[in-house]
């Protein structure tokens, strides 16, 4: 068995590699990026054999201004901008059949609003696109009646007609993880009243984890998530690890990885075959981990560059 990740290195550099059942790496393809002064920003794949990837990109110190959505034909080196998105997007989903899209535009000054938006994807365009404003009744017309002091780190397709969301806070917490069912009764509450906030289970609580944060892989009941301690109140927290949990109840249903002492999980992706990151505590020396079906703990990935940022691994 082998598996395609999408590698991003602490220079901003995306490379794509083949990771065999060994866990070495094989390097596929260095993807082009806007510019050298953009980074990624979020990394989608479609499930198939030969994938779609799509990636936003943003340019250092101009976030809020200079995005760039670009999807990757299977097997291509080069992105093409998607028709369709017009503005500054700052994280993407594809679905698993990749025939739609789910992104967040930052609206910039005066508010600093993001809007949710998906539309239909025919692998050069998006069509019938739906847009999810923050708060209709808090339009970025009123300026700064109306910041929006949450933003959407991470996306995930739940099935074919609800989104997950990773809610982070600008100078304070955010809501953590929801779910946004696509029915225009919960679109038009906009994204931040029409979403489903998943719990921490009180048990996890007692603990002091709070949230669930850079969800990028769902199925309709399920979600890979980090599991983490309030990062703006409290010293002593546990370190933050991955989980697969019950995106109903909020119940944590496996243990996907307990870093070591000293370390603690930053990015978790996949499906039957997972992949983590783990750094340490302060944020250095990021390792990469895949587990594959039927095994209980991962192995670490051999052969990966030097300055890893994070890694995606696509979901079959």
């Amino acid at each position: 068995m082998s598996v395609l990740v999408a590698l991003e290195r602490s220079t901003g550099a995306l490379e794509v590699y083949r990771v065999d059942s060994a866990r070495h790496a094989l390097r596929q393809r260095l993807m082009g990026r806007p510019a050298k002064d953009y980074r990624p920003s979020s990394i989608a794949f479609a499930a198939a054999s030969n994938p779609t990837m799509c990636v936003t990109w943003q340019r250092v110190g101009h976030e809020d201004a200079d995005g760039q959505l670009l999807c990757y034909a299977p097997g291509a080196f080069v992105g093409h901008r998607v028709a369709g998105v017009p503005h500054t997007p700052t994280a993407v989903a594809l679905r698993a059949d990749g025939k739609a899209l789910a992104w967040t535009e930052s609206a910039g000054d005066p508010s600093y609003q993001m809007d949710l938006l998906v539309g239909d994807f025919d692998g050069n365009a998006v069509r019938n696109v739906r847009r999810i404003a923050y708060d209709p009744s808090c339009p970025p017309s009123k300026g700064e009646e109306c910041l929006g002091f949450l933003g959407v780190g991470a996306l995930a397709w739940v099935g074919t007609d609800a989104v997950a969301l990773s809610v982070g806070g600008e100078s304070d917490e955010g809501s953590g993880l929801r779910v946004m069912r696509l029915d225009p009764a919960s679109t038009a509450k906009g994204w931040l009243k029409g979403s489903r906030q998943v719990p921490v289970p009180k048990a996890d609580r007692d603990r002091q984890f709070y949230a669930y944060d850079n969800v990028v892989s769902a199925t309709t009941t399920t979600a890979l998530a980090v599991e983490r301690a309030n990062l703006v109140c409290c010293d002593g927290g546990p370190p933050a690890r991955a989980v697969r949990l019950n995106l109903t109840t909020g119940a944590v249903l496996e243990l996907v990885a307990v870093p070591a002492t000293g370390r603690e999980a930053m990015a978790v992706s996949g499906d039957h075959a997972v992949l983590y990151v783990t750094q340490s505590n302060r944020g250095t020396d990021r390792k990469v981990y895949l587990r594959l079906p039927g095994e209980a703990h991962g192995l670490e990935v051999t052969g990966l560059p030097s300055g890893v940022a994070t890694a995606v691994l696509q979901a079959l």
